[in-house]
């Protein structure tokens, strides 16, 4: 069963560890954006020119393709040095077109600016670069490393549109490191690659990024700024399954779910998940300073050990099944946490997570806690706040990866440099265009400022003779258009600026504040506010909708919620109120979206509790006896002498086994039971009599001071009757909220018939229920 904790609870249970924090000692690869002046240029046109090139090549050549389609396999063997690689690349503005295998065998090589259609590539030596290539439609791993290459980087490709067969193995990229001892990888850098758009055909194999398989081996690779999106290929989006890797600066957006399947000591520090859950398996993984919109941290319990699953692997044969260890000694630090964080997730999974501990985890705000739900776990520490330095996740856009970013680690060749709104872009050869979205509400599209020559910090100018100018866009949403010219005026290059707007972020505030809780208690009538970011008349004047919709969550098991519809209009609701005391108390979840006039919906969420009432429920129990003498279990102030309690014969009264009587059966003197109600709404007593006609018998009255009583009306159901005589009576009505005193009283003539009884007890009591207005939330 899940528990939910909010963090801001301090939960420690027998912990006696630790985790020690992974350092990041990022490798820095060799810059191989420039190509030597002394390089020896050689320029191929065909199939047979490359391969001979490529088996001629020395430390320095520059081997320059032309442009077409070169079908079959290449193999690059011979090996350049860290001052003089050996670049091969396509040829400024000129489509080169790979259908089948490119290796990479030797050292110190560069493969740039090419595509590959169905095509692949696969890195078997040590110091290479993969750059700026586009991969598509591929039908087997699109870049593969692999037989202990190591120290490669795979940079700025954009990777799409996976077409695989659900029986074989196509990933995206795959770093192997199940080979023998001495042909594992170790320290390759994949970074700032954009992949996206890998459809579910079935069966399995088919990740975005995969670093695998062996779980005891520590290759160490740093998977950093990469843009996924809509990846649904597999059922995960990453599969992490070796130790000692750093997932840093990542964005996952709309795809599957990304999982640390076993290993060690992997850090996920500072990713972007959007509508993406990030699953943990293994022991001492460290998730530290992420990003969850939409998303969860699951924490999974498992089949099997990280040390059993180990030791099997170290016997051969790849570990086998059971391979789903349980996440165990885990930090879970300053994370954004989205949807919440799952400890245990998979409850019936045999093995529980383990020794954890999650710190300084919050939803939005610093001082807003995540929500932690406690399954399928033991010995977990959650701490409202954390010393580890855990940054900030940054959701990253296509301009900022693939084929036409900046190289944070080394200069490109550009025409020009440009400013829009803050952001650098370069106008490089083979620029696509640039789609900026702005924050919802902006109606005047940002200035694009051409940044000098001289002042240019990401790229080296193509072409010196070159001028730059600007067709700015009107509005938003609008193009605008960079033009390159040379001296003549001859256009040279043309991108197009897309500006767009962003869908209304929405916020709904309850009487002036968020409640992202439940813990968060409302009464009465609470004002709603439903704001918009930017603006805020220009946000008004850009809206076409706005629904706000009210769910109770907690309406128990096998029930259908049930949604009310508390506003719809085309503007955004002015004075509204929520008359709480026209629902019933409980927890609920209010939804406002939002849709602007350009077709872009968004939506904002609250969640409170609802107590407007406080209830006493008195089951009559009898008293039980403890350590420390007998304790009382009725809730009643002051009763008179002549009761006793009745705990025989349940089904006789419909089951109840908990009940009030007279001591005596023969006694006339009335009997009476008082309890504290402050102003007391409503009461309900459920009692069992042998005549349904009891009004003459008992008697329900209200006072404010005890002194002085009032008779209360109440209306009489008819509930059930047992088999053995019994009339199940509930008595019910209302106080009026003036009284702060309940009695219930039995008289002395308990048959009805005007005289002394001497026949048995003939009216029990089984429960009373009181209820009263709460006077203060939380």
């Amino acid at each position: 069963m899940w528990q939910y904790v909010p963090a801001i609870i301090l939960i420690t249970v027998c912990l006696a560890f630790t985790p020690a924090l992974a350092t990041y000692a990022a490798y820095d690869p060799p810059c191989l954006c420039y190509y030597p002046s002394s390089a020896r240029a050689v320029q191929v046109s065909s199939a047979s020119e490359l391969t001979a090139a490529l088996a001629e090549a020395k430390p320095g050549d520059n081997i320059v393709i032309a442009g077409g389609t070169y079908p079959g396999n290449f193999l690059l063997a011979n090996s350049g040095t860290p001052d003089e690689p050996i670049v091969v690349r396509a040829a400024e503005g000129e489509q080169v077109v790979f259908t089948g295998l490119f290796t990479l065998a030797g050292k110190y090589g560069v493969l740039e600016g090419c595509e590959f259609h169905n095509g692949r590539v696969v890195v078997k030596g040590d110091y290479n670069r993969v750059t700026r290539n586009y991969f598509h439609d591929f039908t087997s791993t699109a870049i593969y490393i692999q037989e202990g290459g190591s120290y490669n980087r795979i940079d700025h490709n954009e990777i799409a549109n996976m077409n695989h067969d659900p029986d074989v193995l196509c990933q995206g990229i795959r770093v192997r490191v199940n080979e023998p001892a001495d042909l594992r990888t170790k320290g390759n850098r994949i970074d700032h690659n954009y992949l996206h758009d890998f459809p579910d055909r079935g069966g399995n194999g088919h990740e975005a990024i995969a670093v695998a398989n062996n779980t005891h081996y520590w290759p160490e690779t740093y998977i950093e700024y990469n843009l996924i999106e809509n990846a649904y290929a597999d059922g995960e989006t990453i599969s992490i399954k070796s130790s000692g890797n750093y997932l840093i600066g990542n964005t996952f957006i709309s795809s599957n779910y990304v999982q640390n399947r076993h290993g060690r000591n992997t850090l996920w520090k500072n990713n972007w998940f959007e509508n993406v859950d990030l699953r943990i398996y293994g022991a001492g993984q460290q998730i530290i300073g992420n990003k969850l919109v939409n998303g969860r941290i699951l924490l999974q319990a498992g089949t099997t050990t990280q040390d059993d699953f180990d030791a099997r692997y170290m016997a051969g044969g790849g570990g086998g099944q059971p391979n789903q260890p349980r996440t165990e000694n885990a930090l879970v630090a300053g994370n954004d946490a989205g949807n919440g964080i799952t400890v245990g997730h998979y409850e019936n999974l045999p093995y529980p997570v383990i020794n954890n501990i999650l710190e300084g985890n919050y939803r939005g705000s610093v001082d807003q806690p995540a929500a932690v739900m406690l399954a399928r776990q033991e010995n977990t520490t959650i701490r409202q706040s954390t010393d580890v330095p855990f940054g900030t996740a940054v959701k990253l856009t296509k301009d900022e990866v693939g084929r036409f970013a900046r190289d944070p680690y080394c200069k490109i060749r550009a025409y020009a440099e440009v400013v829009i709104g803050g952001s650098r872009f370069a106008i490089s050869e083979n620029r696509g265009d640039i789609t900026l979205t702005l924050p919802f509400g902006t109606v005047q599209a940002p200035l694009i400022e051409v940044v000098p020559p001289e002042k240019m910090e990401w790229s080296e100018p193509l072409r010196p003779d070159v001028v730059v100018g600007v067709v700015p866009a009107a509005e938003v949403p609008d193009t605008a258009v960079i033009e390159v010219r040379d001296s003549s005026g001859q256009l040279v290059q043309s991108t197009k600026v897309n500006f767009s707007m962003a869908a209304p972020v929405v916020e709904l505030l309850l009487a002036g504040r968020k409640s992202v809780s439940t813990s968060n208690v409302f009464l009465g009538e609470v004002p709603l506010e439903v704001a918009v970011a930017g603006d805020s008349a220009a946000a008004g004047a850009l809206i076409r909708s706005v629904e706000l919709v009210l769910r109770r969550l907690d309406i128990g098991v096998g029930k259908e919620p049930q949604d009310q519809l508390l506003y719809r209009g085309e503007s955004l609701p002015q004075d509204l109120v929520i008359d709480t005391y026209t629902l019933d108390d409980g927890l609920y979840r209010l939804v406002g979206r939002v849709e602007s006039i350009h077709g872009l919906a968004a939506e904002g969420m609250a969640l409170f509790a609802i107590e407007n009432w406080l209830e006493l429920n008195d089951y009559l129990e009898p008293p039980t006896r403890g350590w420390f003498g007998i304790f009382d279990n009725t809730k009643t102030i002051a009763r008179s002498a002549g009761w006793t309690y009745a705990t025989d014969d349940p089904e006789a009264f419909c089951g109840d086994g908990n009940r009030l009587q007279r001591s005596d059966a023969k006694a006339t003197a009335p009997e009476y039971l008082i309890w504290s109600a402050p102003q007391l709404h409503s009461f309900q007593v459920t009692l069992y009599a042998r005549e349904v006609e009891i009004e003459k018998v008992i008697e329900l009255a209200a006072s404010q001071d005890q002194s002085r009583w009032e008779p209360l009306s109440y209306e009489k159901e008819l509930v059930a009757t047992s088999s053995a005589g019994w009339h199940q009576l509930v008595l019910k009505g209302q106080a009026g909220e003036v009284y702060d005193y309940f009695r219930l009283t039995l008289l002395g003539d308990e048959d009805g018939d005007g005289s002394e009884s001497a026949a048995p007890v003939l009216l029990q009591l089984g429960q009373v229920d009181l209820k009263w207005r709460n006077k203060a939330g939380k």
